[in-house]
């Protein structure tokens, strides 16, 4: 139980993070002719997707994070490198997401996810 709380913490974080981000661009950059079922409020409010996709990827981005930090011998600098990959494929996953939840055109999936994921990745090296 200990474990599933500690994965709550970093999961609330992203989601305070990233949410605002997503929903700004959102506001900017829909299309016209979006019919997306998770939109809200004459499509411009988009909390449920952004909750799915943080949902799917960051329990599993920070099992993976554990995992390493188990792994013997690893250095710092090599557990940074591995983990900037990992969030590139986060990146890749959560573009695909918000492309097909939001029926969006894939330039504005890349998007929302390349910039809320910077701000986040950014923001674990303060917090």
């Amino acid at each position: 139980m200990e474990y599933v709380l500690n994965l709550l913490w970093p999961l609330s974080l992203t989601i305070l993070i990233e949410y605002p981000i997503v929903q700004l661009l959102w506001l900017f950059v829909k299309d016209e002719e979006n019919k997306s079922i998770f939109a809200f409020w004459k499509k411009r409010i988009i909390i449920i997707p952004a909750i799915i996709v943080n949902v799917l990827t960051n329990p599993s981005i920070n099992v993976f994070a554990r995992f390493l930090g188990k792994v013997n011998g690893m250095t710092y600098d090599l557990f940074w490198i591995i983990i900037t990959i990992a969030e590139l494929v986060v990146w890749a996953i959560e573009a695909a997401l918000y492309k097909y939840m939001l029926n969006t055109k894939w330039s504005n999936a890349f998007l929302l996810s390349l910039s809320a994921n910077y701000l986040s990745y950014m923001s674990s090296f303060v917090l």
